[in-house]
């Protein structure tokens, strides 16, 4: 289980990833697209030891960063395709569907964290 500040730092690191991605199919033709461990990231970067506000305004970057791709884009961009590390195909759609899940989700778990109660509990 991670404190709620970890929750909201992943959240920003997994928006900007996201967003890296997305940028990375939109301007390359097919590209190979590198996985992420970020519960490795979690303790290399040692989220907890980072000022809240600074978190807080990293996560409202990242997520008008990814808004900012996102924003104005036609069918065959959002049909644009790369290539997960695993060698399957992902469109701008359901890269931008990951990145909102991630957002949701967390949400739920740093509220849960917030009020006492293990995120894991119930998944």
């Amino acid at each position: 289980m991670w404190s709620a500040l970890e929750y909201t730092a992943h959240l920003r690191d997994a928006l900007a990833w996201y967003g890296a991605r997305i940028h990375r199919v939109l301007a390359e033709p097919t590209p190979q697209l590198a996985g992420f461990d970020f519960r490795a990231a979690c303790e290399s970067r040692a989220y907890n030891d980072d000022p809240p506000d600074v978190t807080r305004s990293g996560l409202r970057e990242a997520g008008e960063a990814l808004a900012g791709e996102l924003r104005g884009l036609d069918t065959p961009q959002w049909e644009r395709v790369g290539l997960g590390s695993d060698g399957s195909p992902r469109t701008v759609a359901t890269l931008a569907r990951r990145a909102a899940h991630e957002a949701s989700h967390h949400l739920v778990d740093v509220q849960k964290v917030l009020a006492g109660l293990d995120p894991s509990a119930g998944r």
